[in-house]
């Protein structure tokens, strides 16, 4: 369970019925009740309780932690990049770490994969931007609109011999 946006604590309906719970440091605070001065690894570890098997906190550009039910929280430290934009890159996080664990159940490559594409993302490698908008469908749906945006770098990339000339 991606807890984005949590406003508050986990519903007593999900306690104990979430095998991972993932989150970033304002999410766990709003769902463990523990305050912003709450390192990294309590943090994690108060997160972890609230999941049946795992809970994943993840703090931006110090990577993300990994913490197993009553287990020690183990720290992924993020990769070293020139941030450009950090936009998305908590759902880059999400996406390639649910990608990989839905492969073999492997949460240490999960994370591995989860804090490589953050660190990508936040670097400008590429970025997806959805936006909705006040157009409404026939069935009163909102419509949604996303777009994949090429790092501005790409546009410098010749796409084939001919195409550089």
């Amino acid at each position: 369970l991606n807890a984005a946006p949590a406003e508050g604590r986990l519903p007593k309906a999900l306690a104990g019925k979430v095998d991972i719970l993932i989150a970033n440091e304002g999410e766990a605070q709003a769902l463990t009740g523990l305050g912003a001065d709450t390192p990294h690894e309590a943090l994690a570890f108060a997160l972890g309780r609230l999941a049946e098997r795992a809970a994943v906190l993840t703090v931006g550009a110090g990577g993300a932690w990994l913490a197993c039910r009553d287990a020690a929280p183990v720290d992924y430290a993020a990769r070293k990049v020139r941030v450009v934009d950090t936009t998305g890159a908590g759902d880059a996080f999400v996406g390639a770490f649910s990608a990989r664990f839905a492969l073999d159940g492997d949460l240490d490559a999960a994370m591995r994969w989860g804090v490589a594409a953050g660190s990508l993302a936040a670097a400008g490698a590429a970025f997806m931007v959805s936006a909705s908008s006040s157009d409404w469908l026939g069935d009163g749906r909102q419509k949604s609109t996303t777009m994949v945006v090429p790092p501005a770098s790409a546009a410098r990339v010749p796409l084939s011999k001919s195409s550089a000339e």
